[in-house]
């Protein structure tokens, strides 16, 4: 769970002191919760931007107890009005408010499981889909995440057409691709979902890019080390897996930029080490600050 908050944190900063009370318009809820706003990088110094804000201080402030589409619905029309580029903001302060009130839930095993089959209750998972989150299972505990097709429904005829495609890219890859410290899915689907998502760097949206680009970077240190369950290299030769090497050579032919430069940097190192490495040496070729020193340097007019 603490991957969704890192996702998010670096996109979401602590401010704000407005009064809750003034934040919704109808007097359905009365709004208490933690304090976000967007880095001034993603906000627009606008009239129209200004003219939202009370819908970003009650999205800031909701809670379960005042369900944030409660503020999504009370300023609907505001939205439709609105420019795309700006509702792109808005989605992310919504997805990061999600992820925060998601960090919050937990579920208890005698109160909240069925007994006879471990799962959760058949009202819990009704009652976080209405509140626009899916629930899911990782080393033997529940939680939930902001549901992608909940936000595409609610989102998708009013953000910028680059989010569309984001949008549409995420409801079709979700966002969890790890299981009990081990990948869910194939090296060579991983590259494929990869070299996708690099495609959809913007060149208008700059919510876009720093969503992508914070996934890709992400994601793809995952790819180049591997993870404890799921090894880039045999157990028992440390010679690298021959679907890790074709998936790797994949990226250094149909990726962007980013993953082109990256997957040959791995490739000079395996080829170098006769493609055989040592388990203690798991990260081979980079941190994250140097993959994002690397993404900078591939696409400067990103930033």
């Amino acid at each position: 769970m603490s991957k969704y908050t890192c996702f998010f944190i670096s996109f979401l900063l602590f401010a704000c002191e407005s009064d809750p009370s003034k934040l919704s318009r109808s007097g359905k809820t009365t709004i208490t919760g933690d304090d976000t706003e967007l880095p001034d990088s993603l906000s627009l110094d606008t009239d129209e931007d200004n003219g939202l804000e009370p819908l970003k201080q009650c999205i800031r402030h909701a809670s379960f107890k005042a369900p944030l589409i409660a503020c999504l619905d009370d300023f609907e029309p505001e939205m439709e009005e609105a420019s795309p580029l700006l509702v792109d903001s808005i989605f992310l302060l919504t997805v990061g408010k999600m992820y925060d009130m998601a960090e919050e839930v937990y579920f208890d095993d005698e109160r909240d499981l069925v007994k006879d089959t471990w799962e959760l209750k058949p009202e819990l998972i009704r009652k976080y889909k209405a509140h626009g989150f899916v629930t899911d299972q990782e080393e033997g505990m529940y939680f939930i995440a902001p549901d992608y097709q909940f936000l595409s429904d609610r989102f998708g005829e009013i953000v910028s057409p680059d989010m569309v495609k984001y949008l549409n890219f995420r409801t079709k890859n979700p966002y969890k691709i790890t299981y009990d410290a081990g990948l869910s899915i194939e090296w060579m689907e991983f590259a494929e979902r990869l070299i996708k998502e690099e495609k959809l760097l913007s060149k208008e949206s700059p919510v876009v890019n720093e969503i992508v680009s914070s996934e890709l970077i992400s994601e793809s240190l995952w790819f180049m080390s591997g993870m404890d369950n799921s090894p880039i290299y045999d157990w028992e030769s440390s010679e690298i897996l021959p679907d890790y090497r074709n998936a790797l050579y994949s990226l250094k032919q149909d990726g962007g930029p980013y993953l082109r430069k990256l997957a040959e940097k791995q490739i000079n190192y395996l080829q170098s080490v006769n493609w055989k490495v040592d388990p203690n040496k798991t990260r081979l070729i980079t941190t994250s600050d140097q993959a994002q020193k690397l993404f900078r340097t591939q696409y400067p007019d990103l930033y």
